[in-house]
């Protein structure tokens, strides 16, 4: 036991009524961003191609500025060796050039200060300089005013959403730096996303700009908040006033005949002439298709030309490179590679195909600027670890709902769906039940008197009820009607025992209000007190006013009943809010941590609030690396778990005490000795193919492959004519968060679902901390079957919506990583943090804490970016396409890894999950019937079968594998879309690029390594963990053959694929499937003569 006192904290909380003002920016101090860190590595190639290059001529013609792969270069304009002008800013990002109608200096954007900013240096590279210093803001698009005396940026602001969506405006800066002054900031207007307004709803968003020669217009493109509706706009600078040149097309999307996901058609990338006569932009040719190495995809991107003095338009280049209309806005960096006019209006440069291109604007003649470029970065050591499991046992760290006797002398807590006892503070661990009374047992409490402990289990076979035992004896069941109940606790005559029950009437679901408080009489009758729910606990103050907990407020009612009034009591998300007894203390679960503040008496009816703040004395915050199930043993006691850690703090003394449970539980895995003869096996280790051999298995552990003895082994299983392959890994499997009251039920769809199409370990990298832990030790410890499970916890963001602390030092950022490893994470989830520096900070924090760090994806550049810090990788797709040798080799020989999730790319236009569906009608696909709750498969009927050229995901699946090839790994994840066969359909889409081996080893090595498993899973090798499939076809012959699945087995257990039945070691049928209804997946076809016939029944 450790003893700490509580210091005042750097975060406290003020009372005051509604109204909290804002905090005040939070610094993170001296960082220097353009240092690598720990064991760097040196990655250094030349290339003469680029992706996604942004390109401006010097006003003489002689040179041309270039951004690739984060530095700027310059080049002849004959062509030649390019010169590296931002070589000195170490693993900055530097992009968007613009050279300035002098000829001196070129305005550019970088994060060298920690965030992108606007930076101006000589024409050399020499004497860089800071214009814009701003961490809430990103700049993009810088572009001169004709007179070369201030430049314009596309500036993006933060959303409520963070960076995840921005409010995006264009701003004006003096060449000499100052203030700036905003030139173009829309109102909101509708929103494409019609889901939790607030989240998706913000500003119509302005970009591109560019300035006429005489300065009075300045030209730019915009969007609605969502991305979609690109049109090309004009402001009179003088005026203000703005007016459309094009017209929003998704006008033409009618009541009756609108798409399930239209191309977003548009017009961007505005770019007036010198001369001030004619307006360069892009648009789609919507019926024309582009190819890249076999590939059609319709919706080819041009550059046009408008007659300002006439408004015809015309083509002036088809193709150029690929726009990002299409993408969804928190990838949109740049919708185009930013190209310019000669300053004699006579050409355009920009890049297409990856070369630099000299487009004759009279002629419409193409030629092109060759260059060679080197590469050479020194990156910061990857933050991955290499994880072990281990066969026997592990310690339980997801503790829930931990409740002391009233002496203090006795712990109960949950872990692994068991109640536990423990006496404090150095006893052992054991069952407070010997002889379980259900499935799981849930929720405890202790009589006043600390005698007893109450209690709530729930089954799915028998429902849920209430118990009450003495420690070391036979349960009592208190309730004779079955049903969903939680957290119960003894009235104020510490006799009654009263508890939440979900109400029976209603279909139940987690955060719903159905809960309603009832209160136990005689013989298991129960009556309704309150409702709705549910109630977690109850206080009172000095003046008889009663406080209960409703989820997340106070409900608080005078002694009498009478008039009571709610206090939705903490500013901002909370998680647990619970008053003291005597109704003078709240003890809150903010920000993942709990906090401490006085409650004040009130008068009836005031709107009490209680908010973070800066400079008040009144907050402890009594935990720094995460804090869950605050609750009060007495006025003075208040304690709580920080994952297989118990608190207990004195308002008193304002000590802590700190008590480790440590205990260990058997972990699953099948025991004994098994082969599978006569197999075809695909090892993957070293894409070996055995076609005639043996796998023996042995206590959850492969024993041998190939040709092995079969001597005393008793089970064996004739493979003849079958192909065995490891099971898989799916990386990116949101499925994990569905509980968020706690009750996972013993027969879980979602995870048996994954099991059962050989998905064999998944990985959710943004999940909910209570289920997604003590989900993941259930199936460890068998108590339901389901898939090795793993999550990042809360995936670290800078959303004002997200329940998190902002990082504000490199402390911050080890107590997130330390909060979520404590828990159990294996890894951490970098979800878009708002600067350079606190993606910086994590990384350092996971390599200091041995965690693997994923990240979320964003534009290539920020992608770059991320891999330099030292993420191990990302999810989501890298929109922009084709990507070039700069890019994949870059990624190759960082050895990142890239979970493309093909399955949504490109949302909400041609996402692979949309092409799947449409290849069958899973309505009649029995295995999703029986595995699927019904309207998950109801709702995806009716999709239009559409050919593959409408979708861009085959093109995404050639970088992904340029990026392999080149010594990266992939990652297979289908978002929690399909569970199960939306991995399949993953892999598939993989295999339009990779070959059938590349694409297995994607579905499981990689994902191995991407988890640092490597070790323990992902091929067929000797002493590896027993996660196997067996596939009646080859899946190297038709990589469709996966789902062609006999059985799967994982640590050791096998299982028939289509029942979920084990048959060896146990046999052991999976049970009843309580999402299942048969009657709603009839097939039949019945007239409306059906009940003339007088037998019908």
């Amino acid at each position: 036991m450790t003893t700490t006192k509580t210091q005042r904290s750097a975060f406290v909380v003020a009372i005051v009524l509604a109204g909290a003002g804002e905090l005040p920016a939070q610094r993170t101090g001296e960082w220097n961003v353009t240092e690598p860190r720990g064991k760097t590595r040196v990655i250094d190639f030349t290339v003469d191609q680029g992706t996604y290059m942004s390109v401006d001529p010097s006003p003489d013609g002689a040179w041309v500025v270039f951004d690739l792969l984060g530095h700027v270069y310059r080049v002849r304009m004959a062509g030649g060796t390019a010169e590296n002008l931002t070589a000195g800013s170490g693993i900055a990002l530097n992009y968007h050039p613009r050279v300035s109608p002098d000829g001196r200096e070129i305005a550019f954007v970088s994060d060298r200060s920690g965030q992108d900013n606007l930076w101006v240096m000589n024409f050399d590279g020499s004497n860089p300089r800071q214009i814009l210093a701003d961490d809430d803001s990103r700049a993009a698009e810088p572009a001169w005013s004709p007179d070369g005396q201030s430049i314009l940026i596309s500036r993006k602001m933060k959303s409520p959403a963070g960076f995840y969506r921005t409010n995006d405006e264009i701003w004006q800066f003096s060449r000499a730096g100052g203030p700036g002054k905003v030139l173009v900031k829309l109102a909101p207007s509708a929103s494409s996303v019609p889901a939790r307004a607030g989240y998706w709803v913000g500003q119509d968003r302005a970009q591109w700009p560019s300035m006429s020669p005489d300065g009075r217009f300045v030209y730019f493109h915009s969007s609605l908040f969502s991305g979609a509706d690109r049109r090309l706009r004009r402001l009179e600078v003088a005026s203000g006033r703005i007016d459309d040149l094009t017209e929003a097309k998704d006008r033409y999307l009618t009541c009756c005949g609108r798409t399930s996901y239209p191309a977003r058609l548009g017009e961007i990338a505005p770019e007036v002439s010198p001369d001030g006569r004619w307006l360069a932009f892009a648009r789609k040719i919507p019926g024309a298709k582009t190819s890249y190495r076999g590939h059609d995809y319709v919706g080819r991107t041009a550059l046009w030309l408008r007659n300002l003095e006439t408004g015809t338009d015309r083509v002036i280049m088809d193709p150029i490179t690929s726009d990002a209309m299409d993408l969804h806005p928190a990838w949109d960096h740049r919708a185009l590679p930013g190209y310019a006019w000669t300053r004699d209006g006579k050409s355009i440069i920009l890049t297409q195909g990856g070369k630099i291109r000299r487009l004759s604007v009279e002629s419409a003649r193409v030629e092109t600027i060759p260059f060679e470029a080197r590469i050479r970065r020194e990156i910061s050591e990857m933050a991955r670890h290499a994880a072990k499991i281990d066969d026997r046992s592990f310690q339980p760290k997801a503790l829930r709902w931990p409740v002391s006797s009233p002496d203090g002398r006795r712990l109960v807590f949950e872990a692994v769906g068991r109640l536990w006892i423990k006496s404090l503070p150095n006893g052992a661990v054991s069952p407070l039940v010997t002889t379980p009374a259900a499935a799981f047992e849930l929720t405890p409490a202790w009589s006043p008197d600390g005698q007893t402990v109450v209690f709530t289990t729930w089954s799915d076979t028998e429902s849920g009820a209430v118990w009450r035992v003495r420690p070391g004896q036979a349960p009592e069941r208190l309730t004779e009607t079955p049903g969903r109940y939680l957290h119960p606790q003894f009235a104020a005559d510490r006799r009654t025992v009263v508890v939440n029950r979900w109400a029976p009437a209603m279909n139940y679901f987690p955060d719903a209000a159905g809960w309603e408080l009832v209160a136990l009489g005689d013989g298991g009758r129960s009556s309704v007190v309150r409702g709705p729910g549910p109630v977690v606990a109850t206080a009172f103050d000095s003046a008889g006013l009663e406080y209960r907990v409703r989820g997340t407020t106070l409900v608080a009612t005078r002694s009498s009943g009478r008039n009571p009034w709610l206090h939705p009591v903490v500013a901002g998300s909370v998680a647990l809010v619970a008053p003291s007894p005597d109704g003078r203390w709240l003890a809150i679960q903010q920000q993942h941590d709990i906090y401490l503040a006085p409650l004040p008496a009130v008068a009836a009816g005031d709107s009490l609030m209680v908010s973070l703040a800066d400079d008040s004395p009144s907050l402890r915050r009594l935990t720094r690396q995460g804090g869950m199930f605050a609750r009060w043993r007495n006025a003075t006691t208040v304690e709580m778990v920080s994952a297989n850690r118990y608190l207990v703090h004195n308002v008193t003394t304002q000590v802590t005490d700190t008590i480790p449970i440590g205990f260990d539980v058997p972990r699953d895995r099948g025991l004994g000795t098994m082969a599978f003869t006569e197999a075809r096996i695909v090892t993957l280790d070293q894409r070996r193919v055995i076609e005639r051999g043996t796998v023996v298995v042995t206590d959850g552990r492969i024993a041998c492959v190939g040709v092995c003895s079969l001597t005393g082994i008793g089970h064996r299983v004739d493979a003849r004519g079958k192909t065995i392959i490891p099971g898989w890994v799916d990386v990116h499997a949101h499925h994990t968060t569905d509980e968020t009251d706690g009750m996972i039920p013993e027969h879980r769809a979602s995870s048996a679902r994954y099991l059962a199409w050989g998905v064999t370990t998944t990985h959710d990298p943004a999940s909910q901390e209570q289920s997604s832990f003590s989900l993941s030790e259930m199936i460890e410890a068998g108590r339901l079957t389901g898939p090795r499970t793993y999550s990042t916890g809360v995936p670290l963001t800078c959303s004002d919506f997200d329940d998190l602390r902002n990082i504000a030092s490199y402390q911050d950022a080890l107590d997130h990583i330390r909060r979520e490893a404590n828990l159990g994470a294996i890894s951490i989830k970098d979800y878009r943090q708002c600067t350079r520096i606190q993606r910086q900070m994590l990384a350092e924090a996971a390599r200091a804490a041995g965690v693997t760090l994923t990240s979320e994806g964003s534009d290539p550049l920020y992608l770059v970016g991320l891999i330099m810090n030292g993420s191990t990788g990302w999810e989501h797709a890298i929109q922009y396409h084709p990507l070039y040798a700069d890019y994949t080799k870059f990624l190759g020989k960082a050895g990142a890894h890239y979970s493309a999730q093909l399955f949504i790319s490109d949302y909400p236009h041609g996402a692979a999950i949309d092409y799947w569906l449409g290849q069958e009608d899973l309505w009649r696909n029995h295995k999703v019937r029986e595995w699927s709750l019904w309207p998950e498969t109801a709702f995806r009927r009716g999709l239009t079968k559409k050919p593959l050229e409408e979708f861009i995901f085959p093109i995404l699946a050639e970088g992904a594998a340029d990026i392999k090839r080149n010594g990266g790994y992939l990652g297979v994840g289908a978002h929690g879309e399909q569970d199960g066969l939306g991995t399949h359909w993953e892999v598939w889409s993989y295999a339009q690029a990779l070959t059938p081996m590349e694409a297995l080893e994607a579905a499981s090595l990689d994902g191995a390594h991407f988890l640092g498993l490597e070790r323990e899973l992902g091929s067929i090798a000797r002493g590896k963990l027993a996660d196997l499939v067996v596939l009646n076809s080859n899946p190297l012959v038709d990589i469709r053959k996966t789902t062609d699945i006999r059985y799967v087995m994982k640590a050791g257990r096998l299982y028939e694929a289509r029942t979920m039945d084990e048959i060896w070691p146990r046999q052991k049928p999976y049970g009843r499937k309580p999402w299942d209804q048969p009657e709603i997946h009839r097939l039949d076809v019945r007239p409306d003569t059906y009940w003339d016939r007088s037998n019908r029944h």
